[in-house]
């Protein structure tokens, strides 16, 4: 199979496919199941869904920001550089609009990475929308010559689309897990359904009328992230099985102070919160953060239910609530929803005084670099010691320099980076890593960023 799509000219990163025939009437769940049960192999990108690691009907994909259609492919623009690497922009003749068109549409241009379609042959395209009315493939959409047995069971999914049933299913996580048994709702002007999420965070709606739903949790103490979840109303399109993945935050909050060995507030630290026990490795792992302020105080908001370790990321050697480095010692606490967890008193080991490090970045050319990163690369010294990290989220200023705090008996290790906003990875400028030895002295040091390349050692032959 892979010599006939290789052969039929199908671009690398849209090699996967629905590698389970969408039937009119099929439910996503029917066709990941036949699939699975199929023992089907993927090649080339696979398609899979990001978080179930699942095989995903075409169905999956009718949604109101893709767009399906036959064409003629006529030409293509010269190569030019895109976000993973050169894209050209080819125009096809449409010969049929399935979706996401103007079905009189008789010309569309679709931007994808460079390898070549063969004039004059006929090929489905699959391609997002995007900004400024653009089109272009998706990473691991399918885009083929209509030769591709996996092409025709597409095409037969539209053209027997008006007999397909139509669902919408949420994909339901908080900051750390899928959800599962929190109800949601589903409703249009004329109706409401609810559905409970299953073990995986999936709530599933069957046998929808085509239209605009608006989608909520209606469980008490959950509302919808708007930081994570772009949206709360979905068009579902007829004939559909579209996933739509939404993060919730739960009303529980975590809060406290970290003092330093002086009983001095520690600003600007870093501080996770750990499950435990830790969770499954195959499952979502947890990004539970938040930093103190000037007065040391900290806030988590939305904290999901579990029992956790209060840990510190930054400044220090790694650290757990109450303040001890062995994590044997440390004191765990539980959230529920709708209960907090307050006044946690944090207080640090002595570290020793306090010390001011300031970092400049520069060229190779000695020229200050403002908005230049500095990564924290810590790492296990010979001495069996961590590392530990500086404050996360350092950027240098407009004179290429940043200050920040640390701690006498502590060792850093860092690194600078920077990559223009847009710019492809061969832009990227980096330093050396750089070792901050503990000392009681303020610290001042300049890194010297280059390319990848550039540090690369030269033969005398090259």
């Amino acid at each position: 199979m892979e010599g006939d799509e290789a052969r039929a000219g199908v671009p690398s990163r849209s090699r996967a496919r629905h590698l389970v025939a969408p039937r009119a009437g099929s439910s996503y769940d029917d066709v990941v199941k036949r699939g699975v049960i199929a023992g089907l192999l993927v090649i080339g990108c696979m398609r899979l869904d990001a978080l179930t690691c699942e095989v995903r009907p075409i169905c999956a994909d009718v949604k109101d920001y893709n767009a399906f259609f036959v064409g003629t492919f006529l030409d293509a623009s010269e190569p030019h550089d895109g976000v993973m690497g050169p894209e050209k922009d080819f125009r096809f003749r449409v010969e049929q609009v399935f979706s996401g068109m103007d079905p009189a549409a008789k010309e569309a241009t679709v931007t994808a990475d460079a390898l070549a379609f063969r004039p004059g042959n006929r090929y489905f395209i699959e391609a997002t929308w995007g900004p400024g009315g653009h089109l272009r493939t998706s990473p691991c959409g399918f885009s083929g010559e209509i030769s591709i047995s996996q092409v025709a069971d597409s095409i037969a999914f539209f053209r027997g689309r008006a007999k397909a049933k139509t669902s919408f299913t949420l994909r339901v996580m908080d900051s750390m897990f899928r959800m599962e048994g929190l109800d949601f709702t589903l409703s249009r002007s004329d109706e409401t359904l609810t559905a409970k999420t299953d073990s995986d965070g999936f709530a599933l709606f069957e046998d929808l009328q085509p239209g605009m739903y608006r989608f909520a949790p209606a469980s008490d103490h959950y509302a919808l992230d708007s930081g994570s979840t772009s949206r709360d109303e979905i068009a579902v399109l007829a004939g559909s099985c579209a996933v739509w993945p939404v993060f919730v935050r739960g009303d529980a909050v975590v809060s406290g102070v970290v003092r330093d060995s002086k009983d001095r507030p520690v600003g600007s630290m870093s501080l996770s919160m750990e499950l435990t026990p830790e969770p499954n490795p195959n499952r979502s792992r947890p990004y539970i953060f938040a930093t103190t302020d000037d007065n040391g105080a900290f806030r988590f908001e939305g904290a999901p239910p579990g029992k956790y370790y209060l840990v510190s990321n930054s400044h220090v050697a790694r650290t757990y609530y109450p303040g001890t480095s062995d994590k044997t010692d440390a004191i765990p606490f539980v959230v529920e929803p709708g209960k907090s967890v307050e006044n946690l008193r944090f207080r640090l080991p002595d570290f020793g005084s306090s010390r001011e490090i300031r970092i400049c970045v520069v060229d190779e050319d000695n020229q200050p670099v403002p908005s230049a990163k500095i990564e924290n690369k810590s790492s296990i010294q010979r001495d069996g010691s961590d590392r530990a990290n500086l404050t996360w989220d350092l950027v240098t200023d407009s004179t290429g320099c940043v200050g920040t705090q640390g701690y006498a008996q502590v060792s850093y290790s860092i690194r600078a980076s920077i990559l223009p906003p847009g710019a492809s990875s061969e832009k990227l400028r980096v330093s050396r890593p750089t070792i901050i030895a503990s000392g009681g002295d303020p610290v001042s040091l300049t890194l010297v960023i280059k390319t990848l390349a550039a540090w690369i050692p030269r033969t005398p032959n090259q």
